[in-house]
């Protein structure tokens, strides 16, 4: 898929689920494109969306390196133990997520 907007998501999403026997998808792993998410909210109602941590660590590598951090990160400092807190966020329970980041230090 060249583009990745979200009319381009909703037709790749709606060709499976043509093709499916029995389209009973209880929930998706996908990265974190916001346009990904809410096509799949329209083909499949109702199914769970996670997020892949693979995808959520990358993205902030990704930011860190374009915000010219890669320096301060690569120093191991209090910069690079903020970034890893905010890394690990994921493997809270969800509750806990919002609470636990804007605890961070």
């Amino acid at each position: 898929m060249s583009r990745r907007t979200e009319q381009d998501y909703i037709q790749v999403l709606s060709s499976i689920h043509r093709h499916l026997d029995s389209p009973l998808v209880e929930w998706f792993m996908v990265d974190f494109e916001a346009t990904a998410w809410q096509a799949i909210r329209d083909v499949f109602p109702g199914c769970v969306i996670k997020g892949c941590v693979f995808y959520w660590v990358q993205r902030i590598y990704r930011k860190v390196m374009n915000e010219g951090l890669t320096t301060a990160y690569t120093n191991k400092g209090a910069k690079y133990l903020f970034l890893r807190k905010v890394m690990s966020l994921p493997y809270l329970p969800a509750e806990h997520i919002t609470s636990a980041f804007y605890q961070l230090h």
